[in-house]
């Protein structure tokens, strides 16, 4: 119907696993591959947010940082990382890994009436990793 009003959220993370071409693939490729996704990522939820921003639809992308997770390896440990994972993490203004509870914060927070008038953008989860 002409008046039905549609509205939602489309929520992004643009971290992740990096698929493997083969199993040799160069860490080179990997981190290729990791930055065409992450780009697409971001262009994808710009290009719906520019088409239905108009029905109250938003679509943004939370990018977190390094998050303390069950399966974040301790700090200088290299067991069971690729090689490329291997060298030392980077710092933070903040001095500490994210929390998960802390990147369910701002998806919680994007998919609220509060957060209606944002969309076709990135929100770091960070710790001020981007201003380093």
């Amino acid at each position: 119907p002409e008046n039905m009003r549609i509205s939602g959220n489309v929520v992004l993370t643009h971290k992740g696993r990096t698929p493997t071409i083969k199993p040799n693939a160069t860490v080179v490729l990997r981190l290729h591959l990791s930055n065409v996704m992450r780009g697409g990522v971001h262009s994808l939820a710009r290009s719906v947010a520019a088409e239905v921003a108009a029905s109250g639809v938003t679509a943004n992308v939370v990018a977190p940082a390094w998050i303390d997770t069950p399966r974040t390896p301790a700090p200088g440990s290299t067991a069971r990382l690729r090689p490329c994972a291997r060298r030392p993490r980077p710092t933070c203004p903040a001095g500490r890994l994210g929390s998960v509870h802390e990147v369910g914060s701002v998806v919680a927070w994007l998919c609220e009436d509060d957060s209606a008038f944002v969309t076709g953008t990135t929100v770091p989860v960070d710790g001020g990793y981007l201003l380093t």
